[in-house]
């Protein structure tokens, strides 16, 4: 059941207030830091409290870090953040898609320009554009004295479970020498690994981090909790050791 639309409203205002709260904390605490405000600075504005600094600064970092887990719990588990980790998961693979076609596509483009085979492949591009040459010669009954290059492009494409997946090529030769032109497609699967996958990787996680809803929303809230932890740690650390 749905809940109305005043109702979705309000949910989604709490849920932008608590990553606000969130993200306000985080950066206090990392411009403190930055601009080495003294602790005793800040206890002054909540008056004296009579007693010395290193019995005093471990507390408030401890209080520091209730208070940033507690907004980080809020936060992980309000509905709008579920949401925007499913819509993140959801741009991440549309983008890997996309830099894959990409690369797919400059490898066919190597080839029409060069007849480089590609390593990504499960078949040989030569040997598959040879019998699809000779098929096409063969039907026009023409006797192939030379296996023309064609101009390769991907007519479809399939992402598989990991990092392979399968496309279907458009093959279109222009009539040249003893073969009359023609075009012909075939279905071939990739695989990506080592260099290329590391590549593939790199960009679409660069594209999603740089540039998309979910580095808003999730990103970069989660890079200033993520400094401001390591700076409370930090600092409850060396101030609870400067009590022992």
């Amino acid at each position: 059941m749905q809940r109305p639309v005043n109702e979705r409203g309000a949910a989604l205002d709490e849920d932008d207030k608590i990553r606000r709260n969130l993200v306000v904390a985080s950066v206090a605490v990392v411009l403190v830091w930055w601009l080495d405000v003294p602790l005793s600075l800040i206890l002054a504005k909540f008056g004296d409290t009579g007693r010395p600094l290193p019995f005093v600064a471990w507390r408030v970092w401890a209080a520091v870090l209730v208070i940033l887990l507690y907004l980080i719990l809020r936060y992980r588990f309000a509905p709008d953040t579920t949401e925007a980790i499913r819509m993140l998961r959801e741009n991440w693979r549309h983008r890997r898609n996309l830099e894959t076609q990409a690369l797919l596509r400059r490898q066919l483009a190597r080839f029409t320009k060069t007849g480089a085979d590609s390593s990504v492949f499960a078949a040989r591009l030569p040997q598959l554009v040879e019998n699809y040459a000779r098929e096409v010669a063969g039907h026009r009954n023409q006797q192939l004295l030379e296996v023309p290059r064609p101009t390769l492009t991907i007519f479809s494409f399939k992402a598989g479970d990991d990092w392979g997946g399968r496309i279907e090529i458009q093959m279109r030769w222009a009539a040249a020498g003893s073969h009359a032109g023609g075009d012909r497609r075939a279905e071939i699967d990739f695989l990506f690994e080592g260099t290329n996958k590391a590549y593939v990787l790199l960009r679409t996680t660069a594209h999603i981090a740089v540039y998309s809803e979910g580095s808003t929303r999730l990103l970069l809230p989660a890079l200033f909790v993520y400094v401001a932890l390591l700076i409370v740690l930090a600092n409850l650390s060396r101030a609870v050791f400067a009590v022992l």
